[in-house]
């Protein structure tokens, strides 16, 4: 049985049921790691990847670093530090697991409709990832950009009232882009 482990925030953790569904019967084991910002993530691996085999890692972190809070006027991680996070992660995760990597890019926002002491913006969205694919490029790992998959099909009818989480329109969309980068990578 091949293992899988998809790492990654409450997005991932609404397509990650649906994508254990698409696989059923494929001999493939999936198992969800949930994280935040890319500090978490870079200390939580050691933890979390013990006694782990994993055959491929799908992995993202973004969300909660492009945090911009309304009454600090700073962000949860300024985009240098999540983009040294990111890359120390990202190197550990190379350096330790011996797993394929797929890279899964920060989904889309509307500003418009967060009413929390905290907001993000697309344009901070567009910086992270940016910044993100500089990493996955240097480090020549794939990436499933979840986030085009989502301007495919028209943000405005993909994101829920908060404007972050996903209806089941894109839960469902972001399931069969994961699953099919899965199935893709593990053929490689």
């Amino acid at each position: 049985m091949q293992s899988i482990i998809i790492i990654g925030d409450s997005i991932s953790n609404g397509y990650t049921p649906l994508v254990r569904e698409l696989l059923a019967g494929k001999n493939i084991n999936i198992e969800y790691l949930s994280n935040g910002d890319s500090a978490q993530l870079l200390v939580g691996l050691p933890d979390w990847m013990v006694d782990k085999r994993p055959d491929l890692i799908h992995f993202n972190c973004g969300l909660h670093a492009a945090r911009f809070f309304r009454s600090s006027q700073a962000y949860q991680e300024p985009l240098d530090i999540y983009t040294a996070h990111l890359r120390a992660a990202t190197q550990w995760l190379k350096t330790h697991t011996g797993a394929r990597l797929v890279w899964a890019s920060t989904t889309p926002v509307i500003t418009e409709r967060i009413y929390l002491d905290y907001v993000r913006f697309e344009k901070d969205v567009l910086a992270y990832n940016a910044a993100a694919k500089k990493i996955m490029d240097d480090l020549d790992i794939p990436i499933n950009d979840l986030h085009q998959v989502l301007v495919a099909a028209n943000v405005a009818d993909c994101l829920g009232p908060d404007g972050v989480h996903m209806t089941d329109r894109a839960n469902a969309l972001l399931a069969q882009a994961v699953a099919g980068a899965i199935t893709h990578h593990l053929e490689m």
